[in-house]
């Protein structure tokens, strides 16, 4: 098993066909595969968790979070304001 911020994989034995909810929050941008094969990652449970449908087997589930569009034009807004706030800013730090 592994778990961090952004990815998350383990390793699963299921008798019969089963729910595995896994302990990670949904948001936009996470990406679920089921040995290998790419999974909707908007099944969540009531608390929120995501969950998919295994069946009777070994399997391997991987959880990747990846940036969405509006997060690079977020990230990117954030970047441009803060230089822009530096570049305001120097001339009244510098003022006698």
């Amino acid at each position: 098993m592994r778990r961090d911020p952004i990815h998350y994989a383990a390793s699963v034995r299921a008798q019969s066909e089963c729910d595995v909810e896994l302990p990670v929050a949904y948001f936009p941008g996470w990406h679920l595969r089921l040995d290998g094969v790419e999974q909707p990652a908007d099944n969540v449970s009531s608390m929120g968790r995501m969950r998919l449908t295994v069946g009777a087997g070994a399997h391997t589930i991987e959880a990747v979070f990846e940036r969405t569009p509006l997060r690079w034009a977020a990230d990117i807004l954030s970047i441009a304001a803060m230089l822009l706030t530096a570049l305001f800013a120097a001339p009244i730090i510098r003022a006698p």
